[in-house]
């Protein structure tokens, strides 16, 4: 059968985050060292996705996006100089984090991740995808509820609630899918759950 890859997108603006923490000396010394990954291209001005389609397309890969959908890698490190901070908090993050995330422990991360039950932070994570399945003919999308599968305030969300705001999400997701595709093209969307 047809094999796939799977690229891990991640906030648009995370590097332009990282440039604007760094120091000149730092910025520098961060291009050498990265040049040769994902933030390297991005620094440079290279369009990683389609970088990546274009490797899928002549190996005959069935290219695939993957989003982390509540990333709570370096959030305990948000408003400082930490290199974690530079790769992993986007603006949006760093905007509204005092008002959107779960909880008020920052080094928590089942709390400094964000609170899907507000409007605003599934509308941005949901304007990425748009923006991925608008501008990119990628086969497939896959929504990584495991990173980190922390996503409302248990105590002020019914399950009723929290199961109908996650369906409409996915049901975004699929709609986009279906909108964006080529003529006679299927996309796929898979979707990376807890196993508990």
């Amino acid at each position: 059968g047809e094999e796939a890859m799977i690229l891990l997108a991640t906030e648009p603006d995370l590097v332009a985050r990282r440039v604007m923490l760094m120091a000149e000396q730092a910025i520098a010394q961060a291009r050498s060292l990265l040049k040769s990954g994902a933030p390297g291209v991005m620094l440079g001005g290279g369009d990683l996705i389609a970088a990546f389609l274009a490797h899928c397309r002549q190996r005959g890969l069935t290219p695939f996006v993957s989003l982390r959908l509540n990333d709570g890698h370096g959030l305990e490190f948000v408003g400082q100089a930490h290199p974690s901070a530079a790769h992993t908090v986007s603006r949006f993050y760093e905007d509204h984090y005092l008002e959107y995330r779960i909880g008020p422990d920052q080094r928590d991360w089942h709390q400094h991740v964000l609170n899907w039950a507000i409007p605003q932070v599934r509308d941005h994570k949901f304007a990425f995808i748009q923006e991925i399945c608008e501008n990119y003919p990628i086969d497939g999308f896959e929504l990584d509820f495991m990173r980190h599968n922390s996503f409302f305030q248990l105590d002020k969300t019914a399950s009723a609630e929290r199961r109908q705001i996650m369906t409409d999400f996915v049901r975004r997701v699929r709609q986009t899918l279906d909108r964006t595709a080529a003529p006679g093209q299927h996309r796929w969307l898979c979707i990376r759950v807890p196993a508990y």
